[in-house]
């Protein structure tokens, strides 16, 4: 949970290139750099969607959402709503149940099962403006939350792309004190996933290792259903072994830098090396890819 981790990790995640990638591929190719790109671009939207859910579940887990939840009650405490127009169902009641360690200032919780079928294992902290822990949330005196979460379990639509993720994210929300006008979020991930990316005529199966940086995700206060962060940017540094299975057998092993840039509306931009794509936050597809 502590800033330091989130420094290291966001350095090595902006810190990679595509050196796997080829010039040229021979016709009939499959995991041509063009496909492999739409593909992460497509995995990093999903990833990138969940980690907005994630922020909106931990908000009200820990009770830093005044109008849904109980501050310094996290147990049981409610969630807001998904994005509008997710395809997850609203959730019910989520009732983590977390204890408090005065030693370190953290709540740790017990592992629960998030409204999409991952099982999450979480820990924060409150900090005042001074920089001093805080066992409970206060609206007038509490700045930053700092929040590392463990996720384990299914990503995708189970149609066009399956997969499993396992995920570690240290993330720190600020902003908190006093009037809110907006809210922000930065911090850091790394995860290990195995994808599945299906067409008419053949599969693509990536495997590796995912790093991402969350980067001044800029929230307008108060946050209502429908609104989407207004600045910022997801960076995801991906390095998988890629196989496609159809008519022929190939495999590459593909790096790709993938962006996503928010504007304050559902639709922004993501770009996976050379593509540049939309990302829709309220259907959680990504699609409209080109070279560029």
């Amino acid at each position: 949970m502590r800033i330091s981790t989130i420094c290291i990790l966001g350095i090595v995640a902006t810190g990679a290139g595509c050196s796997s990638d080829r010039a040229y591929a021979p016709p009939g190719t499959v995991l041509t750099d063009a496909q492999v790109s739409s593909d992460v671009a497509a995995t990093a939207g999903a990833a990138a969607v969940g980690s907005l859910d994630e922020q909106t579940d931990f908000l009200g887990n820990a009770g830093v959402a005044p109008s849904r939840g109980t501050p310094g009650q996290p147990g049981g405490a409610t969630t807001p709503p998904p994005p509008s127009g997710s395809n997850s169902p609203a959730p019910a009641t989520l009732k983590p149940t977390c204890s408090y360690t005065a030693k370190t200032g953290d709540w740790t919780c017990a592992p629960f099962t998030n409204p999409r079928g991952q099982t999450v294992v979480m820990s924060y902290a409150y900090f005042d403006t001074a920089g001093k822990p805080m066992q409970a949330y206060s609206e007038t005196n509490t700045e930053r939350v700092d929040y590392h979460s463990q996720m384990d379990g299914p990503v995708g639509d189970g149609v066009n792309l399956t997969g499993v993720m396992h995920r570690k994210q240290w993330q720190t929300l600020t902003g908190l004190a006093g009037k809110e006008v907006t809210r922000t979020w930065n911090g850091a991930g790394i995860s290990t996933d195995t994808t599945d990316h299906r067409s008419a005529t053949e599969s693509r199966h990536y495997a590796g290792v995912e790093m991402d940086s969350l980067k001044n995700v800029v929230y307008p206060q108060p946050r209502t259903q429908g609104s989407y962060p207004l600045s910022g940017q997801i960076v995801r540094v991906a390095n998988y072994t890629a196989t496609a299975t159809g008519k022929t057998t190939e495999t590459r092993s593909v790096s790709r830098k993938v962006v996503t840039t928010f504007n304050g509306t559902a639709n922004v931009t993501i770009k996976s090396g050379s593509v540049t794509c939309t990302l829709h936050l309220d259907t959680r597809k990504v699609d409209g890819c080109v070279p560029g």
